[in-house]
Order: structure tokens, then C-alpha cells, then sequence
């Protein structure tokens, strides 16, 4: 307690110290406890620069209480996760789009061979087309001598009286 000072008794200018206009002295841990609360039953009474430490001082605390004094950057494997299984899959649909049933490399295979039976049918009709003028032509309808005696010649090994066969 100290005494009462009278106007007779006016401190001594020896005691009185000028004011500084230093900043004072921080204190070795950061005063974020002043800020907010540590224990708030109703966030929401609380601003928003106090809700943000409040945040800080929360996590802060929580990450203490799991990890000890020291708390360790853990690397965030949601986001890897995520990349991953994308990764995987984009690869998978690529994969199938490319070498699939009916991928790029099937289409070009299916078109070859298309084109090959296309060649085909066209030799087939051809040949159909010969065989149906060779028989048109030795029908009843439509007798072709020569075609009959060009025949006769190559299938029977007929040949005339005044010919000469050279093998």
C-alpha cells in the first residue's frame, strides 16, 4: 500500500521518469490466449479476427494433445489419394479407348479385314458371273458350237481325224 501524497508533499522530480516511446518488450510466447478464450461454449459470439485465433489456438492445441510437444507436418494423403485413383482410372479409359474391343487399334483391324472380304466378294461375283455365261451358253436355249467343241476337247481329250497333237 502506499501512502497518500498532499499537495504540500508532491513527489520528488528525481522519481518521476520520462515517458518512453519504446514499444514494449514481447512476451516469449505469443499472446494469443488475451485474444479469445481458450474453452468458448458459443463460438459464434465471438469476431471474426477471434474466431480465426480461436481456430489456431484449437488445432494448435488438439495437434499437441496427439503428437506431443513437437508437432509434425504430416503430408495431406486425401489429395494424393485423389490424384492417384484419377491418374488410375484416365489411364484405364485411355487404355481401353486405345487397345479395347472397340478401341482405336480393333477399328483399324475390323476395316482391314472388311476391305479384304470386300475384294473377295468382288472376285466371287466374277467368277459366279463366268460360270453362269459358260452355262448359259451350252444350255438347251442357246447352243455355242465352239464353246461346245472347245469343251469337248479339254474334257474328253477329243480331237479330229485331221489334226495333229503335239505334246
Amino acid at each position: 500500500m502506499q501512502p497518500s501524497t498532499t499537495p504540500s508533499q508532491a513527489p520528488s522530480t528525481a522519481s518521476i521518469r520520462p515517458r518512453s516511446r519504446a514499444k514494449p518488450k514481447s512476451p516469449a510466447r505469443p499472446c494469443w490466449r488475451a485474444a479469445a478464450p481458450l474453452f468458448v461454449t458459443n463460438v459464434n459470439e465471438l469476431g471474426f479476427t477471434q474466431r480465426i485465433t480461436y481456430a489456431i489456438v484449437f488445432q494448435t492445441v488438439r495437434r499437441d494433445r496427439n503428437q506431443g510437444s513437437f508437432p509434425v507436418n504430416r503430408p495431406n494423403l486425401g489429395g494424393f489419394v485423389f490424384f492417384a485413383l484419377a491418374f488410375a482410372l484416365s489411364a484405364y479409359f485411355t487404355f481401353a479407348a486405345v487397345q479395347g474391343n472397340y478401341g482405336l487399334f480393333s477399328r483399324v483391324e475390323i476395316t482391314a479385314e472388311r476391305d479384304a472380304l470386300t475384294r473377295d466378294l468382288a472376285a466371287l461375283k466374277a467368277e459366279i458371273a463366268t460360270m453362269e455365261n459358260l452355262t448359259l451358253r451350252l444350255s438347251d436355249g442357246f447352243l455355242d458350237l465352239d464353246l461346245l467343241d472347245e469343251r469337248a476337247r479339254e474334257v474328253l481329250g477329243l480331237l479330229r481325224a485331221d489334226e495333229i497333237v503335239i505334246r
